[in-house]
């Protein structure tokens, strides 16, 4: 029965966050070449890459707590940016931790237009996060602002009720549509 682990894989080892010098970053090696290449060319540590008990993943499972002491000793000694470029030259899964200001002002985002405005009709423009996703044969539809309170409360009693434009108009009247929507 797989158990918590917290932000780490139950099913990968070394997976997880990693503080550097300066800004921790996210690693995950999901299968045993993954695991030597990071232990051989990243962190020069044959001994760890070699190691017969580390060359299956439930070795690796079973050392866990001793890969992660390792690592975590490991990555302080540097900068992220000397070590995600380590890790990317020697094709290892790894990112930086990014706060969320950090994420929405990243080039990946910018690159993706995930960042927007919408326009709204009384608090003027709006930030938006765009879906992370695009479709080639049905276009997303283009965000619009959240409705204001009653907005589109004609069209509801209309449609969903069918209400007739008298009856509506007598709910306002009567104050049943709330103060601010009596005319």
């Amino acid at each position: 029965m797989p158990r918590r682990n917290g932000n780490v894989s139950n099913d990968a080892v070394p997976s997880g966050v990693f503080q550097t010098a300066d800004h921790p970053i996210f690693i995950t090696c999901s299968n045993t070449p993954l695991f030597r290449r990071l232990f051989l060319e990243v962190a020069n540590m044959p001994e760890v890459a070699d190691d017969p008990a580390m060359q299956r993943i439930d070795g690796r499972i079973a050392a866990r707590e001793r890969v992660i002491e390792i690592l975590d000793a490991l990555f302080r000694t540097d900068t992220q940016a000397n070590w995600l470029a380590r890790l990317a030259k020697a094709k290892v899964p790894a990112g930086a931790v990014r706060s969320l200001p950090e994420a929405l002002e990243s080039r990946e985002i910018a690159a993706r237009g995930m960042v927007s405005e919408i326009p709204h009709p009384t608090a003027g423009k709006v930030p938006n996060v765009a879906l992370p996703m695009y479709f080639s044969d049905t276009p997303v539809v283009p965000p619009v602002a959240a409705p204001t309170l009653g907005q589109h409360g004609d069209e509801v009693l209309a449609e969903v009720l069918g209400y007739d434009a008298a009856r509506i108009a007598g709910l306002r009247e009567r104050g049943a549509l709330g103060p601010e929507h009596r005319k």
